[in-house]
């Protein structure tokens, strides 16, 4: 993916590490090592990997990554999600620190998102749990991404995008 990037533009400004799956499991005691092992394979290590081969040819740009309130607050969901989430703050914090000034590394924790996939029941529930009294719509994760991208003096931060939740 990215020597197709390099070969077609030249160069990479900027990576949105957006990759993401919840595992099958809710309860702690319910997660098999497979699961765990996916959950972070994808949401942790998966946004490590593209961005060391990103590193290889950016020398000044911005990379965001897409984490979640869980990774901050354990959320409601797996624990292996959580953990997963939580990881790619710190991660955001590390490289931030290490990559700076020229390029600048931040995060946008999303609460809940009506991508379509939340049942009505839930996200009745979810609103419920929100200060806006609504969950967050793709546009709105966008908006923050957006942000981000166009600050140039912003980095190690997580910009939570969560209704007050």
């Amino acid at each position: 993916m990215v020597e197709k990037i390099i070969e077609r533009f030249g160069r990479i400004d900027v990576l949105v590490n957006n990759a993401g799956i919840l595992g099958k499991a809710l309860d702690p005691m319910d997660v098999t090592d497979e699961d765990w092992d996916a959950v972070l394979g994808v949401n942790l290590r998966g946004a490590f990997i593209v961005t060391q081969e990103v590193l290889k040819y950016m020398k000044k740009g911005k990379i965001v990554n897409i984490a979640s309130i869980a990774g901050k607050d354990g959320g409601t969901v797996g624990p292996h999600y959580a953990a997963s989430k939580g990881g790619l703050i710190a991660l955001t914090f590390n490289l931030a620190r290490h990559l700076a000034p020229d390029i600048l590394v931040n995060a946008v924790a999303p609460g809940p998102v009506d991508t379509g996939l939340i049942s009505p029941e839930i996200k009745e529930k979810l609103r419920k749990l929100s200060l806006t009294g609504e969950i967050a719509k793709p546009e709105d994760i966008a908006h923050a991404v957006i942000f981000l991208l166009e600050n140039d003096h912003v980095t190690g931060e997580v910009v939570d995008v969560n209704g007050g939740s």
